[in-house]
C-alpha cells in the first residue's frame, strides 16, 4: 500500500494539491479513489492521514539522524542505511535509538525526500532553496539524487518499515 500511496502523494503534489505543506481535501479524495482503484480496498481519509503521519515520522527520524552524517548512505537496492561497523557503533553509543536503522528498511526514502525534505528544512530554519547535504548527492551511495529518482526536487515535493532485514 505504501508504494501506491507515495506515488499518489507525489502525483497530487505535482498537480498543486499541496499548499503550505498540507494536502488539500481534493488531494485526499483523489488519493482515496486512486488507492481504491489500485489495491481494491476502500480507503478513508482518516486512514490516509494516519499512514502519512507514520511515513513522515519515520522519514523525519532518518532524515534528522543521517542527513549530513558522514559515512552513512541510504542504499536504493537494500532500502537500508549503510555504513562501516565502527560508524554504526559510534552512532549507537551516542544515539541508542539509531540502532534500529541498522536492520530496518525504509522503502522509498528517495521519494520521501521529494515529499518531505523541504518541509523539514523549513522547520529547521534553512534559507529558501537551500536544502541539506543529503539532497546535494552523497546520501544515496554517492549517486546524485537526480540520478536516483530521475526527477527535479522542484517537480515533486513513505516508507515501509514493516519489512525488516535480519
Amino acid at each position: 500500500m505504501d508504494d501506491v500511496l507515495i506515488d499518489a502523494l507525489l502525483h497530487q503534489q505535482s498537480l498543486g494539491n499541496r499548499i503550505d505543506r498540507v494536502f488539500t481535501t481534493m488531494a485526499y479524495e483523489n488519493m482515496a479513489n486512486e488507492l481504491h482503484e489500485k489495491i481494491g480496498i476502500p480507503i478513508e481519509k482518516g486512514l490516509l492521514k494516519n499512514r502519512i503521519k507514520t511515513l513522515k515520522h519515520n522519514f523525519y527520524e532518518c532524515y534528522d539522524l543521517f542527513n549530513c552524517r558522514s559515512g552513512f548512505a541510504w542504499s536504493p537496492d537494500t532500502k537500508m542505511w549503510t555504513a562501516k561497523p565502527e560508524l554504526w557503533k559510534a552512532l549507537a553509543k551516542s544515539k541508542p535509538d539509531a540502532k534500529k536503522w541498522m536492520i530496518t528498511r525504509i522503502a522509498n526514502y528517495d521519494m520521501l525526500v521529494m515529499l518531505f525534505a523541504k518541509d523539514r528544512e523549513k522547520r529547521k530554519g534553512a534559507k529558501r532553496g537551500q536544502l541539506g547535504c543529503s539532497i546535494g548527492g552523497r546520501v544515496f551511495d554517492g549517486i546524485p539524487l537526480q540520478e536516483v529518482v530521475g526527477a527535479s526536487m522542484e517537480e515533486k515535493d513513505t516508507n515501509d518499515t514493516s519489512q525488516q532485514h535480519h
